[in-house]
């Protein structure tokens, strides 16, 4: 005000004449002017009014941010508009229009306002939103695209969170706009309190969803603040560059729910138990695997194979006379340490020589580990080392500059079990996931490296064990129809995996692409087939007519 008196002190002296009734009109417009909240930057904020309020309102209209009309009042709701609007285009959702605010607005390109969802709605902005209350650890369930009562529920906590931050948001359930542009708010920060050792409660439950989402723990989240939770923010404070103090505080969220945020490789190590499932489990497997202990692909379940696999380095290294041996006593639990040693420890892989005629122990972990690597077909890992297994061994050894005179001797092996053995490279590879239910397609590079080049969503066996696990050489093209009389369908372009196992499209009722089984269509992605891997019937074409004989599968 002390601007105005100024202004006005001026007038006085250089207009007193024209009388006290119109001087004192005048210097009420200028009280007036000086209570209209425009911003000395020339933003708009409550209060304000004019044509300038009136055509921001228009287009916070036309991109549905207000459901209001335009009528030149800067009031709440205009203010809780803008700043859903500000929040959605990663400005500071101040809720008063500045210039880098009013520039945005007025993009051709500015982003619309996503509708208000509820229980009942399906589509691709209910997975969006699925997508967002997974990231913060809300939702535990799938992204489906349908708004269930889990949705609904999630919602509802995200709404209370909110609430619990001082939002002022109503826990419905429903997601309306504020809630969508809070949720949507790449700037938005979940923090409430410091987490340490020994909390419980839904806060933990949150943060190690996303510990897990980010690779640092496995396993469910319990809510209960552990010491394996802490080893995993410690983990976590370390790839960030932050101070190791296995402390959850405001810092650290911020870095957590970041969209960039650093990712691990590996989970921190924990104590492994028979029966335990996870990422921890199948890089231990990939290890037994590469020494030739552990037959087949690796898995995610410390089950009987795996249990055996440790008995048979137990008694590789209790021969060799390996001082740590004896830490497998109890081959149904595996410590961190001895983890530790199986990962990082360069183990010794020659025992005896293998060659025509081997059998037994040594002449199986070869063979385990040439099938492996894509050069022994997987029926002939038998134990007996006749011409095929020869055969492999030669080809392995011409691949890795090697003398191939088909004898694994102290040499071939420890290039064999070792960490640069180079497989057999044929110039396409398929990977299927049981897991994921998706076939990816690898095309080999001139520089000896495969990259990914074609994705496929298919179907696998309705029961886990229908799609053997494995890795099959002997594969190929054969018939562009086929009839599946047990089951009285058709398939189009199938491809030999192993046994009465193929690739082929989905299901024809009979030889006309016309008569096909829109139940089978509606069923990829998901576990549906008796055993073969059922493709689109344009990626199985694809598949038939790119890949060649002899093509490496691998089904895991």
């Amino acid at each position: 005000m002390t601007q105005y008196a100024s202004i006005m002190g001026g007038i006085m002296r250089q207009y007193g004449g024209i009388g006290l009734r119109r001087l004192m009109i005048f210097a009420a417009c200028i009280l007036l002017l000086a209570a209209i909240p425009v911003r000395a930057n020339g933003a708009l904020g409550a209060g304000a009014r004019g044509e300038a309020v009136k055509r921001m309102q228009a287009r916070l209209n036309e991109l549905n941010y207000l459901a209001d009309a335009a009528d030149g009042i800067f009031g709440e709701r205009t203010g809780a508009a803008l700043a859903a609007f500000q929040r959605a285009h990663a400005l500071p959702p101040t809720g008063t229009a500045d210039g880098d605010t009013l520039e945005a607005l007025y993009m051709p390109d500015a982003a619309p306002a996503p509708r208000a969802l509820k229980k009942g709605d399906k589509g691709d902005d209910v997975a969006a939103l699925q997508g967002r209350l997974r990231h913060y650890g809300f939702l535990a369930g799938a992204v489906d695209g349908m708004y269930g009562s889990s949705t609904q529920r999630a919602v509802k906590d995200f709404q209370r969170h909110l609430a619990e931050q001082g939002q002022a948001v109503e826990a419905t359930g429903a997601a309306d706009l504020g809630t969508m542009a809070l949720l949507n708010d790449p700037n938005y920060q979940p923090y409430l309190s410091d987490l340490a050792r020994f909390a419980t409660g839904e806060a933990v439950r949150r943060l190690q969803a996303r510990l897990i989402a980010l690779g640092y723990m496995e396993g469910e989240p319990g809510g209960t603040f552990d010491e394996y939770t802490e080893a995993a923010a410690t983990a976590f404070e370390g790839a960030c560059g932050l101070p190791l103090t296995g402390v959850a505080g405001r810092e650290f969220h911020a870095l957590l729910y970041r969209e960039d945020a650093p990712r691990s490789p590996y989970p921190v190590p924990r104590t492994l138990t028979k029966g335990d499932n996870g990422a921890s489990v199948q890089r231990i497997q990939q290890r037994l695997i590469d020494l030739g202990m552990l037959y087949g692909v690796a898995g995610k379940q410390y089950d009987d194979a795996m249990e055996q696999a440790l008995e048979r380095l137990a008694e590789h290294l209790t021969a060799l006379e390996v001082n740590w041996a004896d830490e497998f006593t109890d081959l149904r639990t595996l410590s961190v340490a001895t983890q530790q040693r199986l990962l990082d420890g360069a183990l010794p892989a020659y025992r005896a020589d293998v060659g025509l005629g081997s059998k037994g122990a040594q002449a199986l972990r070869v063979q385990r580990r040439l099938n492996a690597l894509g050069y022994l077909l997987h029926r002939m890992v038998d134990g007996r080392f006749g011409k095929s297994s020869v055969a492999a061994l030669k080809a392995f050894q011409q691949a890795n500059g090697l003398k191939d005179d088909g004898k694994a001797g102290a040499l071939t092996q420890n290039l064999l079990f070792g960490p640069d053995a180079v497989e057999n490279k044929t110039p396409w590879r398929l990977r299927v996931s049981l897991e994921d239910q998706k076939t990816y397609a690898y095309r080999l590079g001139e520089d000896g490296e495969y990259r990914l080049e074609r994705t496929m969503i298919c179907s696998t066996g309705l029961l886990d064990e229908w799609t053997p696990r494995g890795v099959f050489l002997k594969t190929g093209q054969q018939e562009k129809w086929h009839y599946f009389s047990k089951y009285y369908v058709w398939g189009r372009y199938t491809y030999y995996i192993d046994g009465d196992i193929m690739f082929h499209s989905v299901l024809f009722s009979s030889r006309d692409e016309a008569s096909v089984n829109p139940t089978s269509v509606a069923l990829l992605g998901r576990r549906a087939s008796h055993g073969c891997v059922r493709l689109s019937v344009e990626d199985a074409k694809w598949l038939y007519e790119t890949c060649p004989k002899g093509t490496i599968v691998i089904v895991e």
